[in-house]
């Protein structure tokens, strides 16, 4: 399989703004975006029997997270892949 897959939001004043939206838990992402970063695709794919290769990522590396502020969803992520704006997985069935 290949994937190419836009990790940012629709905005183009802040790629990431969704790290620090907070919306009721009964709304729907007013933005439509699932939330997942890169290692969520790839340990979905793992688990489903695939082995997943990053054949490239466009990260923001001036784009400053401020985690004093991110929501509780995102801090478990690395400063380099909550900045990843787009991916690009080969993923084989093992």
């Amino acid at each position: 399989m290949y994937h190419e897959i836009g990790l940012g939001g629709h905005s183009a004043k802040d790629p990431f703004h969704h790290y620090y939206l907070k919306s009721r838990e009964s709304d729907k992402d007013p933005y439509g975006l699932n939330g997942l970063r890169v290692n969520d695709y790839i340990e979905a794919f793992t688990d489903g029997g695939f082995q997943c290769t990053v054949v490239d990522k466009t990260v923001l590396h001036d784009y400053t997270i401020d985690r004093t502020r991110i929501l509780e969803r995102y801090r478990q992520y690395s400063d380099e892949n909550l900045r990843c704006e787009n991916v690009v997985l080969v993923c084989r069935k093992s």
